[in-house]
C-alpha cells in the first residue's frame, strides 16, 4: 500500500493528466476519424458535426435539431467519462477499505470525521427550509418529494458548511505556522 501512495504521490499529477489526454483523444478519434456507417445513422465524422454547428440557431428546422440531439458524436466520450467515473467510484471504497485493513488503527480517526459530518449534515437537516424560496416551482415540476427536498437541501448546506470550514481551518492554520514559527 505505501509503495501505491509513493507511486501516486510521485506521479499522480502526470498519469491524471495522461489519462485526461487519453479521453480527449478517444473523443477527437470519434469526431475526425469515423465517418457516417450508412445514410441514416450517424457515427461520427468532422463533415457531419460542421454542418449542424454551421447552420444558424434560427435557421435550424426541427429535423435539424432532431438530428442534432440524437448525434452520438459524443457518445465515446461519454462512455469513457462514464466507465472513468464508476472505476473512481469503485476505487474510493475498495482502497480506504485495503488500507483500513492493514492499518486498523486509522480507523478511529476516519470514524470520528465520519460522526463529526453526520452531526453537521444531522444540524443542516434539521434547519433546511420548508418548501419555500426560489426552489419551490422546480421542486413542484420535478415531483420531488418533501422527504427528498430537505435531503437535498441539507446535503447542500453541509457542503457549503464544509467548504466555508475548510478555508476557515486552512487560514488559521497558516495563522498559527507564522505564530509558531515566530
Amino acid at each position: 500500500m505505501n509503495a501505491l501512495y509513493s507511486f501516486f504521490s510521485k506521479y499522480g499529477t502526470a498519469f491524471g493528466f495522461l489519462l485526461g489526454v487519453f479521453v480527449v483523444i478517444i473523443f477527437l478519434v470519434s469526431i475526425f476519424l469515423l465517418g457516417p456507417q450508412d445514410s441514416n445513422a450517424y457515427s461520427g465524422g468532422l463533415e457531419e458535426f460542421s454542418y449542424y454547428d454551421a447552420i444558424e440557431l434560427e435557421d435550424r428546422t426541427d429535423a435539424d435539431k432532431a438530428a442534432l440531439y440524437s448525434t452520438p458524436i459524443f457518445s465515446p466520450g461519454i462512455w469513457t467519462t462514464r466507465i472513468l467515473l464508476m472505476v473512481a467510484f469503485a476505487l474510493a471504497i475498495i482502497l480506504p477499505l485495503i488500507y483500513v485493513i492493514f492499518n486498523p488503527k486509522s480507523i478511529i480517526k476516519g470514524a470520528i470525521w465520519l460522526v463529526v459530518i453526520a452531526v453537521i449534515f444531522g444540524l443542516a437537516w434539521v434547519l433546511a427550509p420548508d418548501n419555500s424560496g426560489a426552489v419551490v416551482k422546480a421542486v413542484a415540476e420535478n415531483g420531488v418529494g418533501d422527504t427528498a427536498n430537505t435531503f437535498i437541501s441539507a446535503a447542500l448546506s453541509t457542503a457549503v458548511w464544509l467548504v466555508i470550514g475548510s478555508f476557515i481551518l486552512a487560514f488559521a492554520m497558516e495563522i498559527w505556522g507564522l505564530v509558531k514559527g515566530s
